[in-house]
């Protein structure tokens, strides 16, 4: 990337310029205050915006004015590159406004952040510093100042070594491998495994072969019994029916019983009152023939009562009739 120029508007001690950078090599000098790193933060600022609390509005806006602008222009593959970034006071804070990037001639009006998104993607730096508060990129590969550089320069090898990785976007290749490690790890760990399972298979294959042997054995077994099963499935429907024409006839029998009990229970009964009638029979019929002597006494008798004769002949006539009744009774 080439620098061709850069405006600077109400930036620190600038109030107007335009710095112009010839090709080649350039030094800037000059006294403490005289505005050098002003130049370096104003590019800063161009490319990657507001950096808090690294690079804040307050310190970039002049005091006293209430907006700032810096226009950066740059050449990159062969292509020429316009950023303008703009400033503005609030009565809180300064902060960045809208701006807009011109490529080879075509002009896009963007946010803030839309402008970093773009110049990451022209520079080709990792997009994950799009949204980091820090700009490691410029800070430690343009612009590093002298407390930072003395940060990097005394720290550990291994912190050391991890700044210059994320500088240069080769941080992703310790995580890979490291994860690489990890990987092979489990892979050599399933191997073992596998091993383990297989290490005897040459047994298993005689064990699967016998097991095959025998399923053979078996099927055909099957086919020979499934027509016997059939047959014996038909004899069980067969031995159903006549288990449920048994159980219907056990009903009926069962029935047949409780009315045997029924009928048995009566015929006691009739019998007893039987048994009584024909002895209520030989009684009257004693008292008939009892009667009926009484009456062949008085005939004999020389003056019988004709009246006496009436009375027992009525009596004989009741018990004659209670006999037909008792008899009916009985035969019933």
């Amino acid at each position: 990337m080439l620098i061709k120029y850069i405006k600077l508007n109400n930036i620190r001690s600038y109030i107007n310029e335009e710095i112009t950078f010839p090709n080649g090599s350039l030094l800037l000098s000059g006294d403490i205050g005289s505005g050098k790193s002003t130049i370096l933060l104003a590019i800063e600022f161009a490319l990657f915006g507001i950096i808090n609390p690294y690079l804040s509005g307050q310190a970039l806006l002049r005091k006293g004015e209430s907006n700032g602008y810096v226009e950066a222009c740059f050449e990159i593959d062969g292509k020429e590159v316009i950023l303008k970034r703009t400033l503005k006071k609030t009565p809180h804070s300064v902060q960045q406004g809208t701006g807009y990037l011109v490529i080879n001639n075509t002009k896009y009006d963007l946010s803030a952040k839309e402008i970093k998104s773009k110049v990451l993607d022209i520079l080709g730096y990792p997009k994950e510093f799009l949204t980091k508060s820090k700009s490691l990129i410029y800070r430690y590969t343009v612009y590093t100042p002298q407390e930072e550089m003395k940060l990097i320069i005394l720290s550990k090898p291994e912190e050391r070594l991890t700044i210059l990785r994320k500088v240069f976007g080769i941080d992703k290749y310790k995580k890979i491998t490291e994860n690489s490690a990890i990987i092979l790890k489990k892979i050599k760990e399933k191997k073992k495994e596998l091993s383990g399972i297989i290490h005897n298979i040459e047994e298993k294959k005689d064990d699967l072969k016998e097991l095959t042997e025998n399923e053979g054995k078996i099927k055909k077994e099957i086919n020979e019994i499934t027509p016997k099963i059939e047959i014996i499935k038909e004899q069980i429907n067969i031995n159903k029916d006549k288990e449920q024409e048994i159980e219907k006839k056990l009903k009926k029998l069962n029935e047949l019983r409780q009315e045997l009990t029924t009928y048995s229970t009566i015929l006691k009964e009739r019998n007893n009152l039987l048994g009584k009638k024909n002895k209520e029979i030989r009684e009257i019929e004693q008292e008939i023939n009892g009667i009926i002597t009484k009456i062949n006494e008085l005939k004999k008798q020389k003056r019988p009562s004709d009246k006496n004769i009436e009375q027992i002949e009525k009596e004989l006539k009741s018990k004659r009739q209670e006999y037909d009744e008792t008899n009916t009774e009985k035969i019933e």
